[in-house]
């Protein structure tokens, strides 16, 4: 038989993140103290997810064909700010504040087949293809620090094979393999400095590669 599914999705997240943090800096005693700093960040962040899948299934003489695609996409507006002090009379740091949005496209697709080369032994193939896009922007409230934004394209092609023999009832032996990828997070992108206590900042870098992995298993 044939089978055709459809799916079209869409989220949307909002979230503030707000943290206080008091420091105090002592003498080696623990006794005297030398000084005290204040500051507060805050972080609100909004994320919309869409997606839209197509996948169509086919019985065929010689095993089960599938073959699909899929377009998706991910914005991302973040923003930093940083506060010295306390309540009322906290300063705002336009040096160590920024903005930070970020979109992604996908547009990926597929074929596998799978079925019996005789009746104990199985196999499988496949391959996926994925197109991506991606632009990342920094907004400064001090003009110095200005940074352009930053683009990537890349396209990546994922094969994937197996077999599996039925040795009897309880046992089952099989050799599989398989290319997969794993994407940097927006925020290891972003080359802006997000200062996270007054010791400790982290930096990401724009120019981060997607982390391609092969895998061969096998398996009884």
């Amino acid at each position: 038989g044939q089978v055709l599914n459809l799916d079209a999705d869409y989220a949307i997240f909002n979230r503030c993140n707000t943290r206080q943090q008091a420091n105090q800096y002592y003498d080696a005693t623990e006794t005297e103290r030398f000084s005290r700093s204040d500051f507060r960040l805050q972080g609100p962040t909004t994320v919309a997810v869409s997606g839209l899948k197509l996948d169509f299934e086919q019985e065929l003489p010689f095993g089960r064909l599938s073959v699909g695609g899929k377009l998706s996409r991910i914005a991302s507006d973040n923003t930093f700010l940083m506060y010295h002090g306390r309540g009322a009379e906290a300063r705002f740091d336009e040096m160590r504040s920024s903005t930070f949005n970020y979109e992604e496209s996908i547009q990926a697709a597929y074929f596998s087949l799978g079925g019996k080369l005789a009746k104990r032994l199985d196999y499988s193939l496949g391959l996926r293809t994925e197109w991506t896009q991606l632009e990342g922007k920094i907004g400064v409230f001090d003009p110095s620090l200005s940074e352009p934004p930053f683009t990537q394209q890349y396209r990546r092609w994922f094969p994937n094979a197996g077999l599996s023999w039925a040795i009897n009832e309880q046992h089952t032996l099989g050799l599989r393999y398989g290319r997969r990828i794993s994407r940097p997070f927006y925020a290891q992108l972003s080359p802006f400095r997000n200062q996270l206590s007054p010791l400790t900042f982290a930096i990401g870098n724009p120019r981060l590669q997607p982390l391609e992995l092969g895998n061969v298993a096998v398996y009884g």
